[in-house]
């Protein structure tokens, strides 16, 4: 899941849709600041491997967001206003976030985890930690 911060690919190799602050800043699309990826978990079990963020605060808001996409409208008002990269407000009636998914397995992720497992399993027949 980090390596798709760097490569703004999802699962499958399918790649984001790129951001406003990313085209006007040439940066990477979700990674502003780093939260959403610092925020990502892994939990290892006997028989399972369990992976996302961290559920606490708005990363898990932002991770559900960009996994699933949305339509943002106002709550109590008759429009959203909010800064644009480079300077400025827009004022509009609805945002609509596209899927930007994170978590997935794809092929290469299986292949991944497959050469993790067997290099562990490989560590503890020759007594390497």
């Amino acid at each position: 899941m980090r390596r798709r911060f760097d490569t703004g690919q999802g699962p499958g190799g399918i790649p984001w849709p790129v951001s406003r602050r990313a085209q006007h800043d040439g940066g990477k699309t979700l990674h502003d600041k780093g939260n959403l990826e610092n925020s990502l978990r892994y939990e290892v079990r006997p028989h399972e491997l369990e992976v996302g963020v961290d559920g606490v605060g708005r990363s898990a808001k932002f991770a559900y967001v960009h996994q699933f996409g949305a339509t943002i409208v106002p709550r109590n008002a008759g429009a959203l206003r909010f800064p644009i990269p480079g300077g400025g407000y827009v004022v509009t009636q609805k945002v609509t976030i596209p899927r930007r998914p994170i978590v997935g397995v794809d092929a290469e992720d299986k292949r991944d985890m497959k050469e993790v497992a067997l290099e562990h399993l490989r560590s503890l027949t020759s007594g390497r930690p």
